[in-house]
């Protein structure tokens, strides 16, 4: 067995590429990070970790009050002793409970304020960089899990060290006065015990990493099963989703298989440490006094020092373990903290609206993996305050062309000319300015209907949000809700069908009142008549809608890819 777990950590360290270099720089970009709550950080720190030495500094008063009494007994003097430490114990309570609720309020605004910091990073990052990380769910799984683990660096794993520090400070200062040999023996066990310490904590990591990927793994199944439990069962793969299931189970049971194998361990090298930290070192002490280098009342007294020594120093080690785990979490936080973000510098500030075609596209060649192009030399045009409709098969690239023109998807050859300027000088900002998509899945959120109709606008006034569902024929039925447009979506039970939820996000991309119209399927939910009404309904605007209606493709110009 002993030889298993020799060959296991060896297994498992070969593959370690995270040095203890590269741990301390990801410590430091994590305290970077909240250089803003530094002040009361510290001050918080300092506070709570200070707490042992106070304990002990008012067991010493006790203590020698104590034997004080004993010696020189008097009613004055009890009473001096008692009123005394009383006033210190009042004094300490106070200042310690401050600095536990300072801690516990610092601690929560810089998880709140990195899960801020993560979610603004998602919101403005690439789509491709976003989509490299993951799905939905694992994005959930890094702002919410990933974060409280992380956040246990700024907690105990540097307050338990700096509590440590303090003591094993006061240790030294002691045994000083008591024999330098006694130092050095701490030393060299707490260097022993902390290399031991490190070693184990590498082997932790690389556990952790393995488990926390399983899991955002089997969270991912679990949000897919129950986003799509009707599809599921009418397709009758319910067998099928849950025997991957049950690998994605397995693979976590041997993961933590080895986490309990690292652990035990971990168990028999803290009982070997206890052994030699305290055993072994009465059986010095006893050895130097029996050679006259110390005195029996200062036996106890240095067993307790160096065990503090010990203590301060192989807590690096046990704080390397715990730090394993949290670094882990930090690594993925800032895979998603450090996303390349999109430019939403305004680049272009006079276009030319008045020309003949709004859309230019020349040899455009786009593909998703080499050699495989989803758009082969195209050549098309979509005319200015006009109506275009991209219709053909599924996989031809119709959305793929709504994403070229929205920026989101890079061309590998020829040149799109949006009104006359090439598409690769606007900014994102630009383009978010001069373009309204309504996708098929409409985007609905908790709160009233006019929030969701006015959502990407500051100063909409009624009359506008009015005139935007009227435009979307879906002004007769908000106002016939018993709250109209302050019907709380969600909340009030009201149940809105998918030709409505349409019509709501149409009505928030007419109110933007931007040049261009995107339409990709936001039909597909309503009959034909009336999408016919709200088209026939927008006027001085260049519309592209992406469908396979018959009745629709009668409206404009259509583009069969």
């Amino acid at each position: 067995m002993a030889y298993f777990h020799y060959v296991l950590y060896l297994e498992l360290a070969k593959g370690m590429d995270i040095t203890m270099k590269r741990d301390f720089k990801r410590l430091f970009n994590m305290f970077f990070l909240i250089k803003k709550y530094w002040l009361s950080y510290g001050i918080a720190t300092f506070g709570v970790a200070s707490r042992n030495l106070f304990i002990n500094l008012l067991n010493a008063l006790l203590y020698s009050s104590i034997i004080t009494i004993i010696q020189n007994y008097s009613n004055i003097l009890l009473f001096k002793s008692i009123s005394k430490f009383v006033f210190i114990l009042i004094i300490f309570l106070i200042s310690d409970s401050i600095f536990q609720f300072l801690q516990s309020i610092t601690l929560k605004n810089i998880t709140d304020y990195i899960r801020n910091k993560m979610f603004k990073s998602i919101l403005y990052g690439k789509i491709e960089n976003i989509n490299k990380i993951g799905k939905h769910s694992e994005l959930l799984f890094r702002i919410n899990s990933d974060v409280d683990i992380a956040a246990t660096i700024y907690g105990n794993d540097i307050i338990q060290p700096l509590l440590y520090l303090i003591s094993g400070v006061g240790a030294i200062i002691v045994l000083i006065k008591v024999n330098y040999f006694l130092i050095f023996w701490a030393l060299i066990l707490s260097f022993i015990f902390l290399s031991i310490n490190i070693f184990m904590g590498k082997i932790f990591r690389r556990i952790f990493i393995l488990n926390q990927k399983n899991n955002s793994t089997l969270l991912m199944q679990f949000s897919e099963i129950f986003s799509n439990g009707f599809a599921i069962k009418s397709l009758n793969i319910s067998n099928y989703l849950y025997n991957g299931f049950r690998i994605g189970l397995h693979k976590y049971d041997t993961i933590n298989k080895q986490s309990a194998k690292v652990e035990a361990t971990v168990t028999v090298v803290d009982t070997i440490q206890s052994i030699f930290k305290y055993t072994g070192t009465i059986l010095l002490c006893i050895y130097l006094f029996s050679q006259n280098i110390i005195k029996l009342n200062e036996i106890i007294l240095s067993t307790q020092m160096v065990g503090l020594i010990i203590t301060m120093i192989t807590s690096i080690g046990s704080s390397y373990l715990r730090l394993q785990q949290s670094l882990a979490g930090a690594e993925r936080i800032f895979d998603v903290i450090n996303l390349p973000t999109e430019n939403y510098e305004v680049k272009i500030a006079d276009i030319e609206f008045g020309c003949k075609d709004a859309i230019v596209f020349e040899n455009l060649n786009v593909s998703y993996t080499k050699d495989n192009y989803v758009l082969k030399d195209f050549n098309s045009s979509i005319d200015n305050n006009k109506l275009t409709i991209l219709s053909g098969c599924s996989g031809k690239g119709k959305s793929t062309l709504l994403k070229v023109i929205m920026g989101f998807c890079t061309y590998d050859e020829g040149n799109v000319k949006l009104w006359n300027i090439d598409l690769k000088k606007y900014s994102v900002k630009d383009l978010r300015n001069l373009i309204s998509y309504i996708p098929q899945n409409n985007l609905i959120f908790e709160g009233s209907i006019k929030y969701n109709i006015a959502l990407g606008t500051t100063d909409s006034t009624m009359e506008e949000i009015e005139n935007a569902a009227r435009m979307a024929c879906i002004h007769d039925f908000i106002i016939n809700l018993p709250d109209g447009y302050e019907t709380q979506i969600f909340s009030q039970n009201v149940t809105l069908s998918g030709g409505q939820k349409q019509c709501i996000a149409i009505a928030r991309g007419l109110l933007q009142d931007r040049p261009l119209l995107l339409f990709d399927e936001a039909f597909s939910a309503m009959g034909s008549g009336l999408a016919t009404q709200i088209i026939n309904n927008i006027n001085n605007k260049t519309i592209v809608i992406v469908s396979h209606d018959t009745n629709i493709l009668k409206l404009g110009k259509e583009i069969c890819l």
